[in-house]
């Protein structure tokens, strides 16, 4: 439960920091800078699940995903 944990809190910290890279800059740059944190955190937070996850929680999480893809 902890690495599903992990992954969802680096995910909100990088939309956070991708919403505050939005406003923050003015210029065209905000939308670069939102997107690149925004992909930059979905990796981040996928290294960090694998790397945290048991063998049977990354199995279970993928069949999740394969059965309920909404």
């Amino acid at each position: 439960m902890s690495a599903q944990l992990a992954r969802f809190g680096i995910t909100l910290l990088g939309m956070v920091a991708a919403g505050a890279a939005f406003w923050g800059l003015v210029s065209g740059w905000g939308w670069l800078a939102a997107i690149a944190i925004f992909f930059a955190a979905g990796a981040v937070a996928d290294l960090v699940f694998r790397r945290l996850a048991s063998k049977e929680t990354i199995r279970s999480d993928l069949e999740d995903r394969v059965r309920n893809p909404d």
